[in-house]
């Protein structure tokens, strides 16, 4: 082999490793690039079905006060709105006078029995106590079913704290011997029972803060309409 044989193939093979190490550094840079890519993040947006319901919102300051102020809970449509709002207009009269409650529910409630009233209304003016109607206290519940209709109807008194000492069984006894209560509920003439009923609270709410003792067995109311 002669000299310039030689050469030329040293030539060669020096162009062919130029252009492997070449190949090699081009590939080197592309690896690089692709891993220095930023990720797409994808936003994690809240599903629809976790939005609150409509009914969960909290009612407004106007629906808090009607509901603070509301007495007379008619469940069992007896009464027209002429004469809840009567009765409504009495009873916050007697609580701005003697910072006493009364408050007048009126139920369909077949399951509901006569013996089963005292502590069923025991319960339902606790709860009002402390719930969205803010019962007083000092306070007196009339309770009447609509259910049953053997001699009128089936109702209760249910005194709380100061109510309990001033509106006792003499007042229950008072109310269905002496006046027109019981007479007035046997003719469906309910509004004017409620409102009877308003006026010896009244009495008795008089005598119970400005004389010597409320009225009771010892001490009898002597005056019926």
């Amino acid at each position: 082999m002669n000299k310039r044989r030689i050469l030329a193939i040293i030539s060669m093979v020096i162009v062919v490793a130029g252009a492997v190490l070449l190949l090699v550094l081009l590939n080197g840079k592309s690896g690089k690039t692709d891993t220095s890519v930023t990720p797409t993040v994808t936003p994690t947006v809240a599903p629809t079905d976790t939005v609150a319901p409509t009914d969960t919102v909290a009612p407004t300051s106007s629906q808090a006060d009607t509901a603070a102020q509301t007495r007379v809970f008619d469940e069992a449509g007896i009464l027209d709105d002429p004469e809840k709002k009567l009765l409504e207009e009495r009873i916050g009269k007697l609580r701005q006078k003697y910072d006493f409650d009364v408050v007048i529910r009126i139920v369909n409630m077949e399951e509901l029995k006569y013996d089963m009233l005292g502590a069923f209304t025991n319960e339902y003016y606790d709860s009002g106590i402390s719930g969205r109607y803010r019962f007083g206290e000092d306070g007196l519940l009339l309770f009447l079913n609509m259910c049953d209709d053997e001699d009128g109807r089936d109702y209760w008194f249910n005194g709380c704290g100061k109510g309990a000492v001033w509106f006792d069984q003499y007042f229950f006894d008072l109310m269905q011997s002496r006046t027109s209560f019981i007479s007035y509920l046997k003719n469906g003439d309910y509004c004017k029972a409620f409102d009877e009923m308003l006026d010896y609270v009244n009495i008795f709410l008089e005598e119970a803060t400005t004389g010597e003792q409320p009225y009771n067995f010892d001490h009898p109311y002597t005056e019926v309409k």
